[in-house]
């Protein structure tokens, strides 16, 4: 199990996936959410050898010879079976026998989904006001002179 340093919330900029990446591209890896009071929720979801796509790079070790390409496979809160108001502060990851070791490292994204963005015509009618209060103080400057 491990813990994000955030938690993380499903948003309906859909940010509420977990991107793993695997040296080889030859391992299966079993993942399901934690919730923020330690209990496990959702289904498992199993990443399997043949998901794994390209990342277009390749990682040199000392453990084999010579550099191995990097897989990518994002998981999403539908793939582990949670609605969209559960909010997870880590992941159980299960390897088994059978999964071939395998070697990763797993991003998340922090949802925004509390904190509300501007539309850009709101932002334009904000700048145009305040360039208005602008040009009123200097007419009203000018007219005290």
């Amino acid at each position: 199990m491990f813990f994000f340093e955030s938690p993380i919330a499903s948003g309906r900029r859909g940010l509420d996936s977990f991107f793993f990446f695997e040296r080889g591209l030859n391992s299966d890896i079993k993942v399901q959410g934690i919730d923020t009071n330690g209990n496990l929720v959702g289904n498992y979801y199993t990443i399997t050898r043949d998901l794994w796509k390209s990342a277009g790079y390749s990682i040199d070790t000392t453990e084999v010879s010579g550099a191995q390409p990097v897989g990518s496979w994002g998981v999403s809160y539908a793939d582990l079976g949670l609605n969209s108001d559960i909010v997870l502060s880590g992941l159980k990851l299960i390897s088994e026998t059978s999964f071939n070791g395998p070697d990763f490292k797993v991003f998340a994204t922090t949802s925004f989904c509390c904190t509300p963005i501007p539309e850009p015509t709101t932002m334009i009618g904000l700048g145009a006001v305040a360039g208005l209060m602008l040009v009123r103080r200097r007419q009203m400057k000018t007219k005290t002179v």
